[in-house]
């Protein structure tokens, strides 16, 4: 009987069962959390169905029965991993629309590699011994065949289909159990439901959104109702701005909290510290990209509208006619262009610009590979040919609205030597945060080298800047030495996400005698109206969900990767719910050892970022398409 038992357990689908339920329990542990028992009981159904159909389909076939385990095991190992980094990533769950990003991957290795832990290989430690197993089985196949062969699970009968039934009913139970309590945190429905059932969930979820579109007419009036404000009849600050070009400087990987800091006696950010003496200066703002990173900050700010979370806003808007900045200024002449020294389909920009209604495009094709750096020419090499273009449109007598995209402060933050301008001390030198400090610390070099080019052109008198960091570069997941040195270069207890989600927002207006600093709340989602605002005009008939900053004192933004569907951040926390309202926590913005209120307390805060993010879906939804024309792109001559 002992040796029939171990016969039976040594069966490849036994063995399956037990491989592929300890890796899934594995990968629930870093992305979901929850006991083992949870994941015995959630994930095993679906392995169990899996099998059943693998023997039932080769059931006479053994070699093949084999053949397809092995392939199966390799395969979700592979899944599993990508699980993982694309958790550790942006702080949420990978699903099938993440499989389009796949080409982005080769211009973000280092970021990538830099995520890896090298217990996460323990997912593949399994797929040589199998390989192995598999070819000495090929080779004994005859010898075995005399021997009698292993019998396949009896699927074929009453008992199998039962089986299937029981474990089929089980895993819609769980569903059922994670979406029926109005969850929205997608991890917490991926715990509820198991990370593979979660997939065809997200499948399914999808395809229901695009069938059911909700054809509610999203208007002015209801976006600042849902929101609690209303316009001001006579706007601080209207028109200050009027008629000047307008530059937009995106900073890579940008946080607020090194804005006036200083390592060692030296200035991180001299240029942009200087800066604020002529300047508005917004020290509460938080990112609020989707799944483009980058280009989604270049979207929101752009748009004033929320990213989806499905995908990067740059191919769910693909084709459409998306209202922006470019649309807006065109009535009063504007010329708008955008900068980026990577080429213009890294996050498929190309058609996103499109989308917005730039009127050209400058990418590594007219920027080439001087002063090479991470994906194309650096910083330096940007802002001075920039200064070209600018000069041309000039000429021609437009005003100027430009997008410029930095990307030297990019993660993994290192630089060549020559570019290594920060003094660090020994405690620094050499780590992760140091090489931070050090790349933020040479975009403000280079920012300020434009700035006298500006001046030396004759730019600088009619130019409106507006400074803005895309997201963070120091994540609350990163190695624990360094999280440790960041919260004492900061003095803070500890680092939250509160100093990992805020970036510098920096608004200088020409003739502005004394700098202005605002500590009122806000997102990348208030810059357009901020903007509007100071050029004088009005946009009370757009559909935007940000506010102009001058002249609204509290705020409500939600929240869309890195953190879960029903996050919102007011004037007070960031909220982060569990599995509802009730078991949400949350993030003071002033004193992370602050006593915080209920969840209760921000049940109405809830709901409203909830209808505010809804509603943004639904307007980018009803969108119209346009016919095929390019954005011109601009080439080295």
């Amino acid at each position: 009987m002992c040796s029939s038992m171990i016969r039976y357990i040594l069966q490849p689908w036994f063995l399956m069962l037990i491989l592929i339920w300890s890796k899934i329990a594995y990968t629930r542990h870093i992305i979901v959390g929850g006991s083992v028992w949870e994941s015995l009981y959630i994930e095993t159904p679906v392995l169990v169905v899996m099998i059943v159909l693998i023997e039932w389909i080769w059931q006479t076939k053994p070699r093949a029965r084999f053949i397809v385990y092995v392939l199966i095991n390799g395969l979700l190992s592979f899944v599993f991993f990508a699980l993982i980094v694309y958790y550790r990533y942006f702080n949420t769950l990978a699903t099938y629309t993440s499989l389009f990003d796949l080409g982005q991957a080769g211009d973000v290795t280092a970021s990538i590699a830099s995520l890896i832990q090298p217990q996460y290989y323990l997912l593949f430690a399994d797929i040589p011994l199998l390989i192995a197993a598999a070819m000495s089985w090929l080779i004994l196949r005859k010898r075995r065949r005399t021997e009698g062969r292993l019998p396949a699970l009896p699927v074929r009968n009453r008992y199998g289909f039962a089986c299937v039934l029981a474990a089929m009913t089980i895993a819609l139970l769980n569903v059922l159990q994670a979406i029926g309590g109005g969850t929205v945190n997608e991890l917490v429905k991926a715990k509820d439901m198991g990370l593979i059932t979660y997939q065809a969930y997200a499948v399914y979820a999808d395809a229901k959104r695009m069938l059911n579109k909700d054809q509610q007419t999203i208007s002015p009036e209801a976006i600042r109702r849902v929101k609690g404000i209303k316009l001001a009849e006579d706007p601080a600050w209207h028109g200050i701005a009027e008629g000047k070009d307008v530059y937009v400087v995106q900073l890579e990987s940008f946080h607020d909290w090194v804005i006036g800091l200083e390592v060692g006696g030296q200035e991180v950010t001299p240029n942009l510290n200087r800066l604020l003496d002529e300047s508005f200066y917004f020290d509460r703002i938080y990112q609020q990209i989707g799944k483009g990173n980058t280009s989604d900050a270049e979207f929101v700010m752009n748009t004033s509208l929320y990213p989806t979370g499905i995908m990067p806003m740059s191919r769910q808007t693909a084709g459409m006619i998306v209202p922006s900045l470019p649309r807006y200024l065109k009535p009063y002449g504007y010329e708008s262009v955008t900068m980026h020294t990577n080429q213009v389909k890294f996050w498929d920009r190309n058609l996103m610009y499109q989308a917005l209604g730039f009127d050209a495009y400058y990418d590594k094709e007219f920027f080439g590979e001087e002063d090479y750096l991470h994906f194309g020419a650096s910083d330096e090499v940007l802002f001075r040919r920039s200064i070209e273009v600018f000069l041309e449109i000039k000429e021609r007598g437009k005003p100027i609205y430009a997008n410029l995209i930095t990307m030297s402060s990019h993660n993994p933050f290192e630089l060549p030597d020559e570019k290594r301008m920060l003094e660090l001390p020994d405690h620094l030198a050499g780590t992760f945060l140091g090489n931070y400090l050090e790349s933020v610390h040479y975009a403000d070099y280079a920012f300020g080298i434009w700035i006298d080019e500006l001046k030396a052109h004759g730019l600088w008198e009619d130019a409106m800047l507006v400074i803005y960091g895309d997201h963070f570069g120091v994540s609350d997941t990163a190695a624990e030495e360094d999280l440790e040195a960041a919260a004492e270069l900061l003095s803070v207890g500890y680092y939250s996400k509160e100093q990992m989600f805020n970036v510098p927002l920096i608004i200088r207006v020409p003739g502005l005698e004394e700098g202005v600093v605002r500590h009122n709340m806000g997102g990348q989602i208030d810059i357009l109206p901020t903007i509007m605002n100071l050029l004088g005009i009005r946009y009370d008939d757009l559909v935007i969900f940000g506010q102009d900053l001058l002249n609204h004192e509290r705020n409500l933004i939600g929240q869309r990767t890195y953190l879960p569907s029903g996050s919102f951040i007011n004037e007070e926390v960031i909220f982060i719910p569990g599995a509802g309202l009730e078991d949400g926590w949350m993030v003071p913005l002033e004193d992370p050892l602050m006593e915080t209120k209920s969840p209760l307390h921000y049940r109405d805060d809830y709901h409203r970022a909830l209808r505010l993010l809804s509603m943004s879906d639904a307007y980018i939804a009803s969108l119209p398409m346009q016919e095929a024309v390019p954005v011109m792109a601009a080439t080295e001559e």
